[in-house]
């Protein structure tokens, strides 16, 4: 599914529910992309968090590190301070950073959560791509009380264009059920067969096993390629799994203007500030390594360093 039909069946869903009408102006994707320079993905991001505010919800943000994930401490006085209806993580190889949420803090929040009766979203499309020797254990492993909506999805792992998920909702399964009805009736039928077929014999696990030892080489080239011809003075994170690196300059760089001279010079990365609601991170830049590293990819690292240099 093209990024231009993504925006459009998520506007579809918030006219349906009210939070826009017929007839309101929405700037469409490739004007805005021309309008501010900036890739369609990238604006597709800011039309995220848009759509957020636009169903009458604030996003609070909470610090998560590079590495093991979501500040519990930061996320319990958040709890403790506002009326919190839901929460919303990615706790393996989240985009952009790239963490991981280790078993004993996924435990803890599950634990936190409960405390306060706030369900967890938990967005795990990117679980099946870890790059050890088993798969993370998904936060809803810890869920005793229905709280945990588990979220995967093949998109990540297999077929892009299909947009086949699942949710596993504990004691929202009906509610789920019945807003899946009304927002989109039904998905794919014959693109759920296929892939219930090739699930049955054995190819998805097949190819899950070569797609993780590609992408794990994938970011071994990409790691290399950065300090070769990156200035010094950035840091860049090293995941266990999925394919972004998450790259932190220092203060002077502006990610957008870098963002903007990349896609000049014929490649995109992605500028920190859309990952979030207070356009924090200007210094910082997300690497999609998901792509096959060819030559063209070299010489994009290296024009990504004269960039930063200038």
């Amino acid at each position: 599914m093209k990024l231009y039909q993504q925006l459009a069946d998520n506007l579809t869903v918030l006219i349906r529910q009210g939070a826009l009408k017929p007839g309101d102006r929405v700037p469409s994707v490739r004007e805005t992309s021309r309008e501010r320079g900036m890739s369609p993905a990238t604006v597709i991001h800011a039309y995220e968090l848009q759509a957020v505010e636009a169903l009458g919800l604030k996003a609070i943000e909470i610090p998560t590190h590079p590495t093991h994930g979501i500040d519990l401490a930061c996320l319990a006085r958040i709890l403790g301070k506002h009326p919190v209806r839901a929460c919303w993580f990615m706790t393996s190889f989240q985009n952009p950073l790239g963490a991981l949420v280790p078993d004993e803090a996924r435990q803890e929040l599950v634990q936190l959560l409960e405390l306060h009766d706030v369900p967890l979203i938990e967005d795990d499309v990117y679980a099946e791509l870890y790059f050890g020797s088993r798969r993370p254990k998904s936060t809803k492993a810890f869920d005793h009380k229905g709280l945990v909506l588990n979220c995967g999805s093949f998109s990540k792992s297999l077929a892009p264009g299909y947009r086949i998920g699942w949710v596993a909702a504990g004691r929202f399964a009906r509610t789920v059920g019945r807003r899946k009805v009304m927002s989109s009736l039904s998905t794919n039928i014959p693109a759920q067969d296929a892939i219930a077929l090739y699930l049955r014999q054995g190819g998805y696990d097949r190819h899950l096993g070569v797609l993780r030892r590609t992408f794990a080489t994938q970011q071994k080239s990409a790691l290399q390629a950065l300090r070769a011809h990156l200035p010094p003075g950035f840091t860049v994170t090293q995941p266990q799994g999925g394919y972004f690196l998450w790259l932190e300059f220092p203060d002077h760089v502006d990610a957008i203007d870098v963002h903007r001279k990349a896609l000049e010079q014929g490649f995109s990365i992605a500028p920190g500030p859309i990952f979030s609601a207070r356009r924090e991170f200007a210094h910082c830049l997300r690497l999609n390594y998901g792509h096959e590293w060819t030559a063209a990819s070299e010489r994009a690292i290296k024009t990504l360093g004269a960039i930063v240099r200038s």
